[in-house]
């Protein structure tokens, strides 16, 4: 569960496929060179999740680290569109000055989601009563995914 909590975190910038990819071998690189154990800590951590779900995890070759930034996006298609909304945060845009219009803001985004998962992987908070951890939970129960 951790690893797919990673992959998600890694996807929650929202950025298009080719920039995320950027971003991603970008953190890897300086985690590389300024952090390697915890490089190391989190490639392990997605090694659970590649053995146990290789059909969602086919883009993670030589980096695993910079290719699971695309996970969450990948895995939509494969019926995991639960965490669709996690990725961003809908901001109206109002062109007519002055006129506005209802909005209803999701009930989950990133934000919430960057804050439940943090608690996850730092074990901390209450995260546990979060529908970010119970999605996740009921997604992948083997507490090594």
């Amino acid at each position: 569960m951790l690893s797919g909590v990673l992959a998600i975190c890694l996807v929650s910038l929202n950025f298009k496929s080719n920039r995320l990819d950027l971003v991603a071998r970008q953190a890897e690189a300086i985690l590389a060179q300024s952090h390697p154990a915890a490089l190391k800590a989190a490639i392990n951590q997605l090694a659970a999740l590649k053995a146990s779900h290789p059909s969602l995890t086919t883009d993670e070759g030589a980096h695993p680290f910079t290719e699971c930034a695309l996970f969450a996006d990948n895995i939509k298609a494969q019926g995991y569109t639960w965490q669709s909304s996690w990725h961003f945060i809908d901001i109206p845009y109002y062109s007519d000055a002055g006129k506005t219009y209802q909005f209803v803001a999701a009930s989950t985004d990133t934000l919430g989601a960057m804050d439940a998962l943090v608690g996850m992987l730092t074990n901390t908070g209450t995260y546990k009563s979060t529908t970010y951890y119970q999605q996740i939970a009921a997604a992948f129960p083997n507490p090594a995914d």
